[in-house]
């Protein structure tokens, strides 16, 4: 087991979480990247893997404490956030974000309760409802449109591929 705060070969450091299994809680610097929320693994896992693909750096939070936390640390271009979570839902994180955190990332709603969806979306000012199962193409257009740009490769600035990286409880 690698110590606390100690690189990897890559860069990347991992801290001991509270049952002692590794997290990777930063990396190499990158460009930019999207906070992905859900609590739903599979489903989180299936989208950060399509994202990883597409070329997109993508930040892992199992619910909204998690991602509260997240935003702060890595300050995402863009939050793809999970309507229904435990700790914190979407409604609770948004507006815990908005107040805690100085960044004004636009914030994509998923759910399969779109009537709920859009009245969280219209109350706390997220920019778009998808509803779930959200198709991968289009997430990822959607995305693009909102980073306007700010997720674009810049060399000399990322690997040759993206990574995960996860936060607690996911």
């Amino acid at each position: 087991m690698r110590g606390r705060d100690t690189p990897d070969e890559a860069g990347a450091v991992f801290l001991d979480d509270p049952v002692g299994a590794m997290q990777l809680i930063s990396a190499p610097p990158y460009s930019a990247c999207v906070l992905l929320v859900d609590d739903d693994e599979v489903s989180r896992g299936v989208l950060a893997a399509f994202l990883k693909e597409e070329g997109i750096d993508v930040v892992e939070a199992a619910d909204g404490m998690d991602a509260l936390a997240a935003a702060r640390r890595w300050h995402p271009v863009v939050i793809v956030l999970d309507l229904v979570m435990p700790r914190m839902n979407a409604w609770e994180f948004v507006t815990a974000y908005r107040r805690e955190v100085a960044d004004e990332a636009p914030i994509i709603v998923l759910s399969a309760m779109a009537r709920e969806a859009e009245r969280v979306a219209a109350e706390t000012g997220a920019v778009e409802v998808l509803a779930k199962p959200v198709g991968l193409e289009h997430l990822v257009r959607v995305i693009r449109d909102y980073a306007g740009g700010r997720l674009e490769d810049e060399p000399g600035q990322r690997p040759e591929h993206a990574r995960r990286r996860r936060l607690a409880g996911g």
